[in-house]
C-alpha cells in the first residue's frame, strides 16, 4: 500500500501521538511486553540510532500504549511496524499513530511512503490513513505492495 489520498482519521481526543527520538525503558514493558512482542525491542532500539529512523508513540494518561516505526532512504519511507498494547487495541490507538504518521509525510514531502499490511484490521487503518492498494506482489510471507 502506498500513502496516496488525504488521512481521513478522526482521531481519539484522549490519545496524545509523540514522534520520538530516544528510546525510553517504558516502551518495552507498556508497549512490546504488553503486546506479546518483547523480541521487538533491541530492534527499535537499534534503529532509533539511525538518523532515517521515524518513531511515533501514543499515549493515554501518559503512559505510551502503541507504535509505529518507519524508515526513510532516497526520499522513499517504509512503514516497519504498527504495534498497539493488547489491553488498548480497538480503542483507537493505531489509527491515531497512522494519523499523526500520514500528516507528518505529508508536511515533510514524503511523497513515496509504502507498507506491508499485516491482517484486515492494520489494512483497513491504513485505508483511512490515506494509503492505496497500488501492487501486489507475493514474497515468501510478506507481500510486497508497490
Amino acid at each position: 500500500m502506498v500513502l496516496l489520498d488525504e488521512c481521513k482519521i478522526v482521531p481519539n481526543p484522549l490519545i496524545e501521538v509523540r514522534k520520538i527520538e530516544k528510546w525510553e525503558d517504558a516502551f518495552r514493558m507498556h508497549i512490546f511486553e504488553a503486546a506479546g512482542e518483547p523480541w521487538e525491542t533491541d530492534v527499535v532500539k537499534m534503529a532509533l540510532e539511525k538518523s532515517n529512523t521515524l518513531f511515533f508513540v501514543a499515549y493515554i494518561d501518559g503512559c505510551p500504549v502503541g507504535m509505529t516505526r518507519a524508515h526513510t532512504k532516497d526520499g522513499v519511507c517504509r512503514v516497519d511496524y504498527l504495534l498497539v498494547a493488547t489491553e488498548h487495541r480497538k480503542k483507537g490507538v493505531g489509527r491515531a499513530i497512522m494519523q499523526t504518521f500520514a500528516k507528518y509525510c505529508m508536511k515533510n514531502k514524503i511523497e513515496n511512503c509504502f507498507l506491508w499490511p499485516d491482517g484486515e484490521s492494520a489494512e483497513r487503518i491504513y485505508y483511512e490513513a490515506g494509503f492505496r492498494l497500488v501492487e501486489v506482489k507475493i514474497a515468501g510471507r510478506a507481500c510486497f505492495v508497490n
